[in-house]
């Protein structure tokens, strides 16, 4: 449900069974086991501390414990030990020993909470008035799968005023389980009408029946009023986070002038290392905090490690096309909402001077619907915490700091926006730079498809081997014709 689930089923997988983390190239260049194995986090197959029929089948049981097996599990891990103990191999039976006790522990844990739940997801929703003016629900998800607890996970809605409590959960159950395969069971509050209607259209869709309750005792119940208390809980941290979002767009706008709440800030970061991988970041934020499905990235189209180009190359392709959009909108409050209320450049009065020179030459600047645009620049010696805010002026075509004292909510709403745009940018350079480094020898090679590069090195177990091959050799691989052969032999060998 969720990657914080991820990383904790990842742990179990290493405590319950032992089984290897690590990339496909550190385990075929080991020599000796890793630390892992001393505190007993891996089996260490790649130094055949385990056969591979053992290591296979603590696979099998990995496999078995995550479809819920665990029966199954203990069942094998009870029949090895014992196999062990009477062959007298006491240290392996001791080892199988620590399995079991180690599932067992897992398994109390997870049976406090879900023992008489199968294959089941429990939805709560709550609903409060938003800052905004609209209402906003939270939906709570409890996912139980083979009596075992799966997670949860939490989704928000805006909804319209008048909106009732049991018309957005009945509506949000049609879209989720629309790209999700319901579960046998849905335990759902507030109960909502035609239940068993919206469940024989959802068990159409499923390979198996699906069943909508409400339980109003037991333990079903139980688990009920535990997610619509997670659901309340969740609710009211959300909303009072946005309020103070709300707050201080406001106080921003205040700032700049402008007659009403910022409706959206865009935000951009450029994140290269002498021109190689080149990105800029895009992140948005409104009067409900940052909004990450609306993030964007623009790769540059040449590698320069000039921040100044590859802003004024983003803002071009940003804003052209916004404002295309703004010419085929007929009223002024659709194109004012089109364009953001702020754009904010991470740099100083250099990336200021860059983006208005960039919205100038494509008309933008200065026209009514244009945002206001800032910069935010690090104080002296890049202490963050100083940080110094810049506006472009229209009435003096100027440059102006702007009053806002530090150590102030707004001063760290904005730091918090400027982080996130750097954070993004840094965090798509790094897998720019990681595909660049990982990137085989074959993808240099013209006129070579994905299944032909496969196939080339299925046949010959790596780039070297392909790279020495003869062409009556690499003329057996199969998609591969002998003038195909020969080209690709004088393409690494001259």
């Amino acid at each position: 449900p969720n990657g914080d689930a991820v990383y904790r089923t990842i742990d179990l997988l290493e405590r319950l069974f032992q089984l290897r983390t690590c990339k496909p190239s550190q385990f075929a260049n080991r020599t000796r086991p890793c630390l892992k194995y001393d505190i007993k986090r891996c089996s260490a197959p790649c130094v055949n501390k385990i056969s591979p029929e053992d290591y296979a089948a603590s696979v099998q049981a990995a496999a078995h414990f995550l479809n819920g097996k665990t029966q199954d599990v203990q069942h094998h891990l009870t029949q090895k030990m014992q196999t062990a103990a009477q062959a007298e191999e006491f240290e392996t039976a001791a080892h199988y020993r620590d399995q079991l006790s180690n599932l067992a522990t897992v398994l109390n844990t997870k049976q406090g909470l879900a023992a008489e739940m199968s294959n089941a997801d429990v939805l709560a929703l709550a609903m409060q008035p938003a800052p905004a003016g609209h209402l906003m629900a939270c939906i709570q998800i409890f996912h139980y799968r083979n009596g075992q607890s799966f997670g949860n996970s939490v989704r928000y809605q805006p909804l319209p005023e008048g909106t009732t409590p049991e018309e957005a959960l009945q509506t949000f159950l049609l879209q989720h389980y629309t790209t999700h395969t319901p579960p046998k069971n849905l335990l759902i509050t507030p109960p909502i009408p035609e239940a068993d209607v919206l469940a024989a259209a959802l068990s159409a869709q499923a390979p198996h029946k699906v069943y909508i309750s409400s339980p109003n005792r037991g333990d079903k119940h139980t688990h009920l009023a535990q997610a619509q208390q997670n659901a309340n809980n969740t609710l009211t941290r959300k909303l009072a986070e946005t309020a103070n979002w709300h707050t201080q767009m406001q106080a921003f706008g205040h700032h700049l002038d402008l007659q009403l709440i910022p409706h959206r800030i865009e935000c951009f970061d450029v994140s290269n290392i002498s021109g190689k991988h080149a990105v800029t970041s895009m992140v948005v934020a409104d009067t409900e905090g940052m909004q990450n499905k609306q993030y964007r990235l623009f790769n540059a189209s040449t590698n320069t490690p000039d921040d100044y180009a590859m802003m004024a190359e983003t803002l071009t392709r940003r804003y052209t096309k916004l404002m295309k959009a703004v010419e085929n909108t007929e009223t002024e409050a659709e194109k004012q909402t089109i364009m953001p209320a702020i754009i904010m450049l991470d740099g100083g009065v250099g990336h200021l001077n860059t983006g208005i020179e960039t919205l100038r030459k494509i008309g933008l600047l200065n026209t009514s619907h244009c945002p206001a645009l800032t910069a935010i620049a690090k104080g002296e010696e890049r202490d963050k915490g100083l940080e110094k805010i810049y506006l472009y002026n229209p009435q003096n075509d100027d440059i102006d700091q702007l009053p806002i004292p530090h150590d102030t909510p707004l001063i760290f709403m904005l730091q918090n926006i400027r982080d996130e745009a750097h954070r993004f940018a840094i965090g798509a350079h790094r897998k720019k730079r990681a595909k660049s480094n990982n990137q085989s020898g074959l993808d240099t090679l013209p006129n070579v498809g994905a299944k032909r590069k496969k196939a080339l090195l299925l046949h010959f177990g790596s780039f070297e081997g392909v790279k020495s091959a003869p062409p009556q050799e690499l003329a057996k691989v199969n998609g591969i014709s002998k003038n195909l052969a020969e080209i690709i032999h004088a393409f690494f060998n001259g």
